[in-house]
């Protein structure tokens, strides 16, 4: 494998790293297609770096109860005006994590950073046992016209983000695998592990875990083939929100949602096809308005929806209608 540190790259969380990680990348295309990052904080400051062929693998991730900037091969992300990756066609993340440390709740609203992964035209991207800690939004797709983004396979991650988790746009996605994740609100963990409320509550009163809204796109107004099973979903005011386009094909089987308000939103203009919902559990309610009154399934618009299954589900708690 290519080493990051044979190309410069600084450990210690002093120095940007963006540029030796674009050096590694371009090393590691002309041989093996591999970059190894040893254990160590590395500031990807610049941005824009672009994934495209290339498996990244570092040594392990940070263990709950450390600080999550202390162990595992780290990506501190500091850059607000550029999102740090842009994701093309045949990537792997292994072993990873990747922290905003400004990202600390030090005042009632986050900071509004880009997207951790933007991508236009995205296949075959498999993302497993990495960390995300307090993205703003962790995946954006702005597509082209008659681009699709598919064959996301993202499993075994920690991922914690504030505003949303994925944010489809275009694009036409489709072949789209979660699978044994663990999704949660933005947290901020100092040696003392502390939680920090102003994160939460953000995230409990206005995050959403998937945002659908496709019907803006060039080319395809539709996303197909989403399949979801044992994640825990934790602490949004929405799971799956359904804005425009087509939803179809898709299942989502034995996962729990746990202080999400309302799991399944279908608004506006958007379209329901061909969507099961089986042996989920639900516990619907929003941690930071114990008073709302937020349907778990909601289904509103003026979109005709047909062969929606809802079947072997608990309903263990909502604050409003079950549906």
């Amino acid at each position: 494998m290519v080493n990051l540190l044979d190309y410069g790259a600084d450990k210690t969380g002093v120095a940007d790293c963006t540029t030796a990680l674009n050096n590694a990348i371009t090393a590691a295309k002309a041989s093996s297609g591999f970059v190894y990052v040893p254990k160590g904080k590395y500031k990807i400051q610049a941005g824009g770096v672009i994934l495209n062929g290339i498996t990244i693998i570092g040594s392990g991730t940070p263990e709950k109860s450390a600080p999550y900037d202390d162990t595992g091969s780290v990506f501190l992300l500091t850059n607000t005006a550029a999102a740090p990756f842009a994701l093309e066609s045949a990537v792997t993340l292994r072993g990873l994590s990747f922290f905003y440390p400004a990202q600390n709740g030090a005042t009632v609203n986050p900071v509004v950073f880009p997207p951790l992964f933007v991508g236009t035209y995205v296949t075959a991207f498999a993302m497993s046992y990495c960390t995300i800690v307090n993205a703003y939004i962790g995946w954006q797709f702005n597509s082209l016209a008659n681009a699709a983004v598919g064959d996301l396979r993202i499993s075994n991650n920690r991922i914690y983000c504030i505003d949303k988790v994925l944010n489809f746009l275009s694009g036409a996605p489709e072949i789209i695998n979660f699978t044994d994740n663990l999704f949660s609100m933005g947290v901020y963990e100092e040696v003392a592990n502390v939680g920090n409320k102003y994160l939460r509550n953000y995230t409990a009163n206005s995050g959403t875990f998937m945002h659908v809204d496709v019907a803006g796109s060039l080319g395809y107004t539709s996303m197909e083939g989403l399949t979801m099973s044992g994640n825990l979903i934790y602490g949004y005011r929405y799971g799956i929100r359904l804005l425009s386009g087509v939803f179809s094909v898709g299942s989502i089987a034995n996962n729990k949602f746990d202080a999400v308000a309302t799991v399944f939103s279908v608004e506006g203009t958007a379209q329901a096809s061909a969507l099961t919902l089986i042996a989920n559990q639900f516990q619907c309610y929003n941690v930071a308005n114990t008073a709302a009154t937020n349907d778990a399934i909601s289904i509103t618009g003026t979109g005709a929806h047909s062969v929606l299954v809802i079947l072997s589900n608990e309903f263990a708690n909502s604050q409003g209608r079950v549906i």
